[in-house]
């Protein structure tokens, strides 16, 4: 795959990278890909749906990678990347990725459980689809602009 990257400021704290995630040759297949990056009031940075690496923009200035988010279990591809890069990053994902993705350690997003971002971003997995076991993120106010992350 390749892909095309920008980076916008969607609120304060808030930001996304937009891009292509391209399949074939000549890129006859391509999809729209989003990362959504939050900096949190600590200054540590949630990275939900992680791009590839190699096209990302220097995001040092938003602060340090804390948290690696795979909100679904098909948005993981590139989380082993960063993970090498930002080794200290926790991994979270859906339910069943860590039977997917065994050589990495997972804190799963089940209902309920208390994330070390809990306080600024509320995570609800979303029934109905086991194919992706989605998870939903909202960002709670906390002194910049919330709203629903992801898609957009």
């Amino acid at each position: 795959p390749t892909m095309s990257t920008r980076l916008f400021q969607r609120a304060s704290s808030l930001y996304t990278i937009d891009s292509f995630l391209k399949f074939l040759k000549m890129d006859r297949l391509s999809f729209p890909y989003r990362s959504t990056l939050v900096t949190l009031s600590d200054g540590s940075l949630f990275v939900h749906s992680p791009l590839n690496m190699k096209d990302v923009p220097d995001i040092s200035h938003l602060g340090r990678v804390a948290y690696l988010v795979s909100p679904n279990l098909h948005h993981h591809l590139f989380v082993r990347q960063w993970k090498q890069k930002y080794p200290d990053a926790k991994l979270y994902g859906s339910p069943g990725i860590e039977e997917k993705v065994t050589d990495l350690k997972w804190n799963v997003l089940h209902e309920n459980v208390k994330t070390d971002f809990s306080d600024e971003i509320e995570h609800l997995p979303v029934r109905g689809m086991p194919q992706f076991n989605e998870v939903g993120f909202f960002k709670r106010k906390t002194g910049s602009k919330g709203g629903g992350l992801g898609k957009g």
